[in-house]
């Protein structure tokens, strides 16, 4: 089901506030005095799957599906129910499918990038799934570089170092190795 995938990452990763999203309130068929907590909702949905994408275990993830589960029930429901010990219920809105299923099925899979900050679910493969720390490709190679990086400055085998220490070995003053390795031109004759 990519488009649940698709609808629960635009929910969590869209910046935007409700209100900067719709942009003609009354498309909402929502009376405005009703408008505020329409948008009071939908700003606690995101707030609870966002902490469920950050939470560390399955319980508290878990909670907070619930608890975006609800606040989109009480979306649709309206505040006008608002009874005591009253679960309200959203069936068969295409927001409490996505959420269920997200429950169901996406829950373990739900994760934060670490190099963006970008909400995520991961592959499907749990060999992937388990080892996967980045939300897409170009993080994953912009951190492999950063870590190649790393290795060609501080690994005495990275091709640098060695040229350096050949260099060394060849009786040449540390000034001009330096001038050599920063790609400046240097005399030899001197």
């Amino acid at each position: 089901m990519p488009t649940v995938k698709r609808l629960i990452l635009k929910w969590v990763n869209d910046d935007r506030d409700p209100e900067e999203l719709v942009r003609h309130k009354d498309v909402l068929d929502v009376p405005r005095e009703r408008q505020e907590w329409v948008f009071h909702y939908m700003r606690l949905r995101k707030e609870h799957l966002q902490k469920a994408f950050e939470a560390t275990d399955e319980y508290e993830r878990d909670w907070r599906l619930v608890a975006a589960r609800y606040y989109n029930a009480k979306l649709h429901v309206g505040q006008w129910l608002d009874f005591p010990d009253v679960w309200p219920m959203a069936k068969d809105t295409t927001e409490d499918r996505a959420l269920a299923f997200a429950q169901a099925h996406l829950a373990n899979r739900m994760a934060v990038c670490k190099r963006c900050g970008r909400y995520y679910i991961k592959k499907y493969k749990p060999q992937a799934s388990k080892t996967q720390k980045y939300c897409r490709g170009d993080c994953a190679r912009q951190n492999k570089n950063a870590l190649n990086g790393k290795w060609y400055q501080e690994s005495p085998n990275s091709p640098k170092n060695r040229f350096k220490q050949q260099l060394e070995r060849s009786g040449m003053p540390p000034g001009k190795i330096e001038k050599l390795l920063k790609g400046e031109s240097v005399r030899f004759d001197d």
